[in-house]
């Protein structure tokens, strides 16, 4: 549901059967798996959030002035306060410390930058939000609206001349790793800050630009300047002669936009981190299976050795099988695997690989669907063997 309404943090498998029983039969839920480490805005939690255009004949237009969601609360996981987790504007505002770090909990992408500038001073490589973040936002755009492509055609066909305003939720984690939270078909059109009042005009009026002025010219208007980004159109559109498509090459290794920032340890916290944050910054990020795993499987596509990453991708699919048959007495599945594989399996190199696998790849992606989520494990567990 929009506004944060109807999430839940929920930390184990026994609070979740309760919850999911508490509810009616064939109720409709999203399981997500939570973003434990995320990167933080001064030990705080935040997302981002960018609005996108998409228009009946599938042009995809990206609003290059976006803005972070912050959290009124410090970040600590042994909490599942919804203020900490969830910077939903519409549930921020009820909590005691709203604006009390930033104006509407909300901070411009130039304060931002700024910001990822001090936190990564004393790196040798620094994290740039227009050629690290931003460009892996607009891979996941455009892989979501292809992903409904047809059904927006037959939609807008039958209505004629449509669009879309949507509202993009990006998360990164302290690899800085950009994650899809959300799309939203109803973004918040509020006003929580002078910032949001300023941009929100310039945004609207750019809007009506491209969508309202080819078809009701606009008599003596003087439009503002157009920060709307054509990141995807088809022949015929009206924005561009040619196709576009910015949506860069799945054989890249776009996962980690610096691989040199993956082990190197950020600044330690400051005096009024929590205690349970100061931990997790101080242990350890990565377990060396899992950088070890994913190097090795990176080489291989790199080098384009499909043979040899076949050979990977079945090994770990028969440790999959063979681990999610051995539960404890919670019925909790151990949580090893899942940790080992996490880089391939958000890995683009599934995507280049498809073709080459065939079932033997959709078997791997269910097995590591099910450990992600111990509950479905025994559903999808037989169906992988029966393939087998």
């Amino acid at each position: 549901m929009n506004q944060g309404r109807g999430i839940a943090v929920i930390k184990n498998i026994k609070e979740l059967r309760q919850r999911l029983g508490s509810k009616r039969n064939r109720s409709l839920w999203v399981l997500q798996k939570y973003i434990e480490r995320p990167l933080l805005y001064h030990n705080r939690k935040f997302d981002i959030r960018v609005w996108v255009l998409v228009t009946d004949t599938v042009d995809v237009l990206f609003y290059k002035d976006g803005y972070i969601r912050t959290s009124s609360e410090f970040y600590d996981l042994s909490s599942s306060a919804s203020q900490i987790h969830l910077t939903n504007n519409c549930l921020q505002i009820h909590g005691a410390n709203y604006s009390k770090h930033e104006p509407g909990n909300t901070v411009s992408f130039d304060v931002f930058r700024k910001y990822l500038d001090t936190l990564y001073a004393d790196s040798q490589t620094r994290p740039d939000l227009d050629r690290h973040i931003i460009p892996r936002m607009k891979d996941l755009i455009v892989d979501t609206i292809m992903s409904v492509r047809s059904g927006l055609l037959a939609s807008e066909k039958a209505r004629g001349s449509a669009f879309e305003l949507l509202g993009y939720d990006f998360m990164i984690d302290e690899d800085l790793r950009v994650w899809l939270i959300e799309v939203n078909d109803n973004p918040y059109i509020g006003v929580p800050n002078d910032y949001i009042r300023d941009m929100l005009p310039k945004m609207l009026d750019s809007l009506f630009a491209l969508v309202l002025d080819p078809i009701y010219p606009a008599a003596n208007k003087v439009r503002s300047e157009n920060r709307f980004e054509l990141i995807y159109c088809e022949e015929g559109s009206r924005f561009s002669a040619k196709p576009v498509n910015k949506r860069r090459s799945f054989a890249r290794g776009l996962l980690y936009p610096i691989k040199e920032l993956v082990n190197e340890t950020k600044k330690e916290p400051d005096e009024s981190t929590p205690q349970s944050e100061a931990n997790a910054v101080s242990e350890e990020k990565k377990d060396e299976q899992v950088l070890t795993l994913e190097e090795e499987a990176m080489e291989m596509v790199n080098k384009k050795d499909l043979q040899n990453l076949g050979s990977l991708l079945e090994r770990m699919i028969q440790a999959a099988v063979k681990l999610a048959q051995v539960k404890d007495d919670s019925g909790e599945t151990e949580d090893d695997l899942v940790k080992a594989i996490e880089g391939l399996t958000s890995s683009e190199m599934l995507s280049t690989c498809a073709l080459d696998f065939g079932d033997k790849l959709i078997d791997f992606q269910e097995i590591v669907l099910g450990l992600e989520n111990p509950l479905s494990t025994e559903l999808r567990i037989s169906t992988v063997c029966k393939r087998q």
